[in-house]
């Protein structure tokens, strides 16, 4: 009760305190903007100039250089703080005896090309600046990583550092992984005209969070020309420059006439060589053997290297530029291409051993349909998973056609036409004789099913009730006063007359009755009722000519009766068993009471009369009238 009574002042209390706060903010400066511009950001008022934070802006000391974090041939690439924006970079610097003469324009002409190449896989240069003492400088973003060299054979540290990001059991992956982004960026310098000459695993680095980073652009050339003269052109380039163990054929020409795109190519195929293969593809005992590697350019490989791997490598190697492949984001697609089928590869491989248990159970004598189907959606699940990444993997088609093949068998053997007819329709190039075996099950089953449908009309005793029912009244009327007149006349005669007038009665009703010709069973109980009438004419006439008494003729009849009532109720309507204890007592009571058979047969009647009323009555389902 307090709660409630509390609810309303709070309430009261918030939304004055809700309005406090909107009136001090629109008696503040920002009163229009909150009101005509609501979309338009507000931003805080500038804090007072500091003169310390100003000091950052010095040109003398813009950066801070720290420690060396790497050293090459020609220069040192150090840790330094950029003061200006407050972050760490690299800085790279010639080397003390190299900072006069050509080497200065080599560091010069390699920012200039860094920088002209923005994309995530290249370096960003943040500046160049010119120091005093230590020359030009080129201001780099600080990669925190590794050298893809530190990692490529080592799973452990691939597992360590990139668990989270890369497949890091499986190192082929990896690789492949990290070469696909190199081919990103070599494909990209190609679009601007340059070509990097120098592609290796030591060149390229790779961040703490996998990122992937093409490095030292110092030997790279411009294949197209350069107004401002700030781009080494191909065309000027003279000298050998290179890595030899990776060096393509044309690279070997002092020249470097044939310089192009497809230099590269060779270059990304030798990383992937020393991937596949586990060195660079050119080696040797002196510079001999080292030049008769680089000029023939034949990888050899081991037998466990996948042909298509092996097929990519040799296009990208191949001694002749023109038939490389004709840029690096064709290799990209290839070695993406063979890595969805290698994935492929795997789940189809998960998929036949599945396939394998499948076999075993068709093969045994006892099989679970529950086990089966189970097997079943597993196979099948994963082979067309592996299809969809590679429609053209022929083995894993051929399996998954077995497998429906085999399944289609087992439902054909077992009369299930409608599970083979499903399964068939899930695939579409199956064998046609499978297909025409499927045709002729349902065929026959379409026959079977017709066959079972006629015959459970022809024993469906909701058809035709009316008309059981008007004619086991109608002569049962008859039936039960026939025994009376016969009694009352006492002579033969009147009994005959009345069963042939029954028999005709029935002979007339079949004629006109369609209901009762429409079913087997209709048609079985009527002619036990004829049986019944024409047994009992023939008992008529044979206690005539015996010289018998009528009334032992009424007593026979009554067994005659029970017993093809009995008949009736196994073979028809098991409603109608009551009526052999029905008449056989009857038979009995008459043969003991002589002058009270034609009253116990009179009575039987009547009781059989109402019997039958009461149990065909006709009655209607949700399928309509059966009557």
């Amino acid at each position: 009760m307090s709660d409630r009574t509390d609810t309303p002042e709070l309430e009261l209390r918030e939304t004055v305190r809700v309005r406090e706060i909107a009136q001090l903010i629109a008696l503040g400066e920002h009163a229009s903007t909150i009101l005509q511009h609501p979309s338009t950001t507000i931003r805080p008022s500038a804090p007072p100039v500091d003169s310390g934070a100003m000091a950052h802006l010095n040109p003398d000391r813009a950066l801070e250089i720290k420690e060396v974090i790497g050293e090459g041939g020609m220069a040192i690439v150090s840790l330094a703080a950029q003061r200006s924006v407050g972050r760490a970079v690299a800085v790279k610097a010639l080397r003390p005896d190299l900072r006069k003469g050509n080497a200065v324009m080599r560091l010069l002409r390699e920012a200039w090309v860094t920088a002209s190449l923005e994309h995530p896989n290249v370096p960003p240069v943040h500046d160049v600046l010119l120091d005093r003492e230590l020359g030009p400088l080129i201001v780099l973003k600080r990669i925190e990583g590794v050298s893809w060299r530190e990692l490529m054979f080592n799973a452990d540290e691939v597992r360590a550092r990139f668990d989270a990001g890369f497949n890091a059991g499986d190192l082929l992956e990896f690789n492949l992984e990290i070469l696909i982004q190199v081919c990103r960026a070599v494909h990209f310098a190609h679009s601007r005209g340059i070509v990097h000459r120098d592609i290796k695993p030591s060149n390229v680095m790779i961040g703490a969070f996998g990122e992937v980073y093409l490095l030292d652009w110092g030997i790279a050339v411009s294949l197209r020309p350069d107004p401002e003269g700030r781009l080494p052109l191909a065309a000027d380039a003279r000298g050998l420059a290179g890595t030899p163990c990776y060096m393509s054929p044309e690279m070997l020409d002092a020249n470097y006439d044939d310089i192009s795109d497809r230099t590269d190519i060779y270059l990304l195929g030798a990383v992937l060589y020393e991937i596949v293969m586990g060195r660079p593809p050119h080696g040797g005992e002196d510079v001999v053997d080292m030049v008769c590697s680089i000029i023939e350019s034949r990888p050899s490989f081991v037998d466990d290297v996948p042909e298509e791997l092996r097929r990519i490598t040799e296009r990208a190697m191949d001694p002749v530029p023109a038939r490389r492949f004709d840029n690096a984001e064709e290799v990209r697609q290839a070695l993406s291409l063979f890595l969805r089928h290698r994935q492929s590869a795997r789940i189809a491989a998960e998929a036949e051993a599945s396939l394998a248990d499948l076999r075993a159970l068709l093969a045994s004598s006892e099989i679970s349909r529950e086990r089966l189907y189970k097997l079943f959606g597993a196979c099948r699940f994963g082979f067309q998973e592996a299809l969809r990444s590679w429609p053209d993997n022929e083995k894993t088609r051929a399996l998954l056609h077995e497998l429906f093949e085999r399944t289609i068998d087992h439902e054909l053997a077992n009369e299930n036409a409608q599970a083979a007819a499903a399964l068939l329709a899930e695939v579409d190039d199956l064998a046609p004789e499978l297909r025409a075996r499927v045709d002729e099950a349902l065929i026959a089953e379409r026959r079977r099913r017709a066959d079972l449908e006629h015959l459970e009309r022809d024993l469906d005793l909701r058809i035709g009730r009316g008309a059981r029912r008007a004619v086991s009244v109608g002569m049962g009327v008859l039936w039960i006063f026939a025994p009376l007149l016969a009694n009352l006349s006492e002579t033969p005669r009147v009994s005959l007359l009345v069963t042939g007038l029954l028999v005709v009665l029935a002979l007339l009703l079949w004629l006109r009755a369609r209901e009762l010709k429409a079913t087997a069973i209709n048609r079985r109980i009527f002619v036990a009722i004829l049986v019944g009438f024409g047994a009992h004419g023939m008992h008529l006439v044979a206690n005539r000519l015996a010289g018998h008494e009528p009334q032992a003729e009424l007593a026979m009849s009554m067994v005659s009766f029970g017993a093809i009532g009995a008949v009736l109720a196994h073979t028809a309507d098991r409603r109608l068993w009551p009526l052999l204890p029905l008449y056989w007592l009857g038979a009995l009571a008459a043969a003991l009471q002589r002058d009270m058979s034609a009253y116990i047969l009179s009575g039987c009647n009547l009781v059989l009369t109402l019997y039958l009323f009461a149990i065909w009555r006709p009655e209607r389902d949700v399928n309509g009238p059966k009557d």
